[in-house]
């Protein structure tokens, strides 16, 4: 409904939860600011509420599907963790394990268990692409550090739009090391594709996605949702991320200006601030780090066109892992989100 009220035509209406949310904030005209006016946050949950719905419709149907479509290759030189895809019955569950609706709660869930199947890594590594069967809405894969029982995310992928419910594969670059596995977090309203004939498979659940400190989960194997979660991921041992590393020292002092888009202060070790500086230069986009009015370090924004539009640039947790995340918006449309941590004289990319 949303959507036929932000344009009548029909072939220009926005068909994804992101692109409902950002042409509502667009109709709206209000800057993006650190704290939300009441305006601005009412509209942007009538917004979300209105597009969990559309991605319920768009996912709910038979409770069981056969899907008869193979499961892609793996890409070269890479590993899999996880499901092998089978082809067969698959059951399309929102977080609860019910049919989604746009009440379904985001979460992360986990593969704690698959009889035959590898789900950690002997050797650290990179995860290049990662593939879902069955799922439907926003999904994202996580890389979680797990210690006795308890976890708390390493990385995350970017968030991706699952259309149907048929085999689709998302390309990422994320180091993964010994003793992490792979999850999904999966936005509101969003499904999982699983199977549910898989005898000693295990699950885990947190109704809060998994996203700083250790933490035991909400609901645990054994507890009725011990199913195998229809998710691949094409590892490649030895390989390493093709992240950017941040320029210090002189190089970082003599780099060009930039024009600035937004800036965000960040206390670090000592009490000491500092502010990074999102800023546009020719052909990319990159975050910066001062000291006073000294450079300190320079970082850039993977995925982001310079064309595009910074949403928002802000620390969302500045007492356990201090850094900003930074919302970028392409003019495709599509949505980059990152987060950073400072450190004293240097930016590290977390995701």
């Amino acid at each position: 409904m949303l959507a036929q009220a932000l344009d009548k035509d029909p072939a220009k209406r926005p068909d994804s939860a992101t692109a409902i949310i950002e042409r509502a904030e667009r109709a709206l005209g209000a800057p993006v600011r650190r704290r939300r006016g009441p305006r601005r946050a009412a509209a942007a949950a009538v917004a979300a509420a209105a597009a969990c719905g559309a991605i319920a419709l768009a996912t709910t149907g038979d409770e069981v599907a056969s899907d008869r479509s193979p499961a892609p290759s793996l890409a070269p030189g890479a590993r899999a963790i996880g499901s092998a895809l089978a082809p067969g019955d698959v059951r399309s569950v929102d977080c609860r394990g019910r049919r989604p609706t746009r009440n379904s709660p985001d979460c992360t869930v986990l593969q704690t268990r698959l009889p035959d199947r590898p789900l950690s890594v002997t050797r650290a590594g990179a995860i290049r692409r990662w593939t879902v069967r069955g799922a439907g809405g926003e999904l994202a894969l996580q890389v979680l550090h797990a210690l006795r029982g308890r976890y708390r995310q390493v990385t995350r992928s970017q968030f991706e739009n699952v259309r149907d419910r048929g085999v689709h594969t998302f390309t990422t670059d994320l180091p993964i090391k010994p003793g992490e596995l792979v999850g999904l977090e999966v936005a509101p309203g969003a499904s999982i594709g699983v199977r549910e004939d898989r005898r000693g498979a295990t699950t885990a659940r947190w109704f809060d996605p998994v996203r700083v400190g250790h933490r035991g989960p909400t609901f645990g194997p054994g507890s009725g949702f011990d199913s195998e979660l229809l998710l691949r991921v094409d590892y490649q041992p030895g390989a390493r991320p093709r992240l950017p590393a941040a320029v210090t020292g002189r190089p970082a002092v003599a780099a060009p200006r930039g024009r600035v888009l937004g800036s965000e202060y960040v206390e670090v070790a000592g009490g000491r601030l500092r502010r990074t500086v999102a800023v546009r230069l020719p052909g990319r986009v990159a975050l910066d780090l001062f000291g006073g009015d000294r450079r300190l370090a320079r970082i850039g924004v993977p995925g982001a066109d310079p064309r595009g539009q910074l949403l928002l640039l802000r620390v969302e947790f500045p007492l356990v892992d201090p850094g900003p995340e930074l919302t970028w918006r392409n003019p495709s449309g599509r949505i980059v989100v990152h987060q950073y941590q400072v450190r004293p004289r240097s930016l590290r990319l977390i995701y």
